[in-house]
């Protein structure tokens, strides 16, 4: 018997999440692709490759959503799996990025990726997907992206390689994506490569010195919250009217309901609102057009010592040297 490709249900679940946090009625899809929701739950269950590539198919079809495997890739590697989880302990980005090679068919078993050198550049081969167009497209776009967080964490959050290769074919609703920006891209190309300076293969993860290998939380929330919450919050975060009720009235519930929902997810508001807070802090650093002081003062902090302190408890950096690694 022929075999049938396969991997987690992780991924499913990962795009329907994509889906779900702008809006859209994921469940449906699934159901029309022969996927039960509720089998999503079991995420490190086997699932057939083409009905995931069935649901892509269903889901892009209906959205128009085109750039869906690149936002549900480049979301941060701690909230993928344990298997992402791993590759982040690894010393280095080159042993990190050989532990995805080795490890990779323990979630997908057609995937056969390589790190390869070639001259004056350093090659990740991610190889050719066996699926239906738009299922090759979102795919491989989802492994980009995904392994760009990776490298990201050692070469800076803004790190693109200089030459990407992907199998799919030219794709108006791809082409313009921020990932793809600056990026010398071939399309019809026998499977998904791109490359990468051998200077960052020694680079260590994350780039920060004091953050022990085995605690990785930077860039790590506490909890995938709902993009309305969180923009919500975000907002009053801003507006400086930071308590459950004026949260609780934006979003048209009791504060009692509030207090619920965030429970439920092992939460409390002032958990939440801290993390609102460093998450709208990290954005403002990494522009750099504004001083630490002036960022503090705009997020409520009576004292930028405070801000430091809080923002090294989250992050494990000061905020000053978060700017430095971001810039």
């Amino acid at each position: 018997m022929q075999e049938i490709p396969l991997l987690r249900v992780r991924y499913a679940k990962r795009f329907a999440r994509t889906l779900v946090d702008r809006g859209y009625d994921a469940n449906e899809w699934l159901r029309r692709a022969g996927v039960d929701p509720t089998a999503l739950d079991t995420e490190d269950a086997w699932m057939p490759v083409s009905q995931l590539c069935r649901f892509l198919e269903i889901a892009v079809a209906a959205s128009g959503y085109k750039t869906l495997g690149l936002d549900t890739g480049i979301a941060p590697r701690q909230q993928h799996s344990t298997f992402s989880k791993l590759v982040l302990y690894s010393p280095t980005l080159f042993q990190s990025l050989s532990s995805v090679c080795k490890s990779v068919a323990m979630e997908d078993i057609s995937a056969r990726f390589r790190l390869v050198r070639d001259g004056a550049l350093g090659w990740m081969n991610c190889g050719a997907v066996a699926a239906s167009e738009e299922g090759v497209r979102q795919i491989e776009t989802y492994r980009y992206a995904a392994i760009l967080e990776v490298i990201r964490c050692a070469a800076g959050p803004a790190w693109k390689p200089a030459f990407l290769r992907l199998q799919s074919d030219a794709d108006a609703g791809i082409a313009g994506a921020d990932l793809l920006q600056g990026v010398e891209v071939q399309f019809g190309a026998a499977g998904l490569v791109f490359s990468i300076e051998p200077a960052l293969f020694s680079r260590p993860m994350f780039d920060i010195p004091d953050v022990p290998a085995e605690k990785p939380r930077f860039d790590s929330p506490p909890v995938e919250l709902p993009a309305v919450l969180r923009e919500v919050v975000r907002t009053q975060v801003l507006a400086q009217r930071n308590t459950i009720a004026a949260t609780a009235a934006a979003l048209g519930i009791a504060p009692r309901t509030l207090q619920r929902h965030l429970a439920e997810n092992d939460l409390s508001f002032t958990r939440l609102l801290e993390y609102i807070r460093i998450d709208t802090a990290k954005e403002r650093l990494a522009e750099n057009t504004e001083s630490i002081a002036a960022i503090a003062n705009q997020l409520g902090y009576k004292h930028s010592t405070h801000f430091s302190r809080a923002f090294r408890r989250v992050c494990g950096v000061t905020p000053r040297e978060y700017r430095k690694l971001s810039g």
